[in-house]
């Protein structure tokens, strides 16, 4: 995918916006995100979890997406699971974090 071919973004949260309560994402929704990527809608699925935790509820998507795992801090363009961004803070910045 290449993004400088598309002008329609969805950029959705995945735990609660797109799953239900057992952290699957309904046939509906999954054939309502389907049918926007055929109308030319990319699609950004965003979340807190880590790459492995996030991707699960993702399985069943057939269509190209770009995955947006630790809160955005890296972004990998899916299913390729190319690599399209890293931002990770450096460990010197972790003791600051953590003073009280």
């Amino acid at each position: 995918m290449d993004p400088s071919k598309y002008h329609q973004w969805l950029l959705l949260d995945i735990d609660g916006t797109i799953t239900d309560q057992i952290h699957n994402i309904p046939p509906k929704t999954q054939k309502f995100l389907t049918d926007c990527t055929t109308r030319g809608w990319n699609i950004i699925f965003a979340t807190g979890r880590s790459f492995s935790l996030g991707l699960k509820p993702l399985k069943p998507l057939s269509f190209p997406y770009v995955y947006m795992p630790q809160n955005g801090a890296c972004a990998y363009q899916m299913p390729e699971q190319k690599s399209l961004h890293q931002s990770y803070m450096s460990s010197d910045l972790l003791s600051m974090i953590e003073k009280p």
